[in-house]
């Protein structure tokens, strides 16, 4: 779902609006018990990540330290908007169980983190909407 991380990068660069007041409070709360349920990671890492493809322990020095300056400049919107990513990405699991049958438990996750999205604007392709709400035909149905 690489579409996710671009469309996160354009909320990141300032192309879409970040949520104002009560509803910024709201999704901010929504995007930190997401992570909490999940014991998601919170740090440069994570940025680090997001911006270079690259972990930490693959990362130079210049790059782990532009990662820290930006981690100081970006909103708390951002950061948990970009840690939301590394945890869709890392720690939510694929959407197939190894026989084939949809993942409920992770279609679940990634259901609440586009419902977020949503907020931005994020819309599913049809065939996307299927692979993570368990309706795609490719998924083995139980018997």
């Amino acid at each position: 779902m690489k579409e996710k991380k671009e469309f996160i990068r354009t909320i990141v660069d300032g192309k879409i609006e970040l949520l104002k007041d009560e509803e910024r409070q709201k999704i901010i709360e929504k995007m930190i018990r997401n992570m909490m349920e999940k014991s998601c990671w919170l740090g440069n890492g994570m940025v680090l990540k997001f911006f270079t493809g690259k972990s930490l322990y693959d990362a130079d020095e210049k790059e782990k330290e532009e990662a820290e300056e930006k981690i100081q400049t970006l909103d708390t919107q951002v950061l948990l908007l970009i840690a939301m990513n590394n945890m869709m990405d890392d720690y939510t699991g694929d959407l197939v169980e190894y026989s084939g049958e949809y993942k409920e438990d992770a279609g679940k996750r990634y259901q609440e983190c586009f419902k977020i999205l949503m907020r931005y604007g994020w819309s599913y392709e049809r065939e996307e909407a299927d692979l993570v709400y368990g309706n795609h035909e490719l998924y083995k149905k139980e018997s």
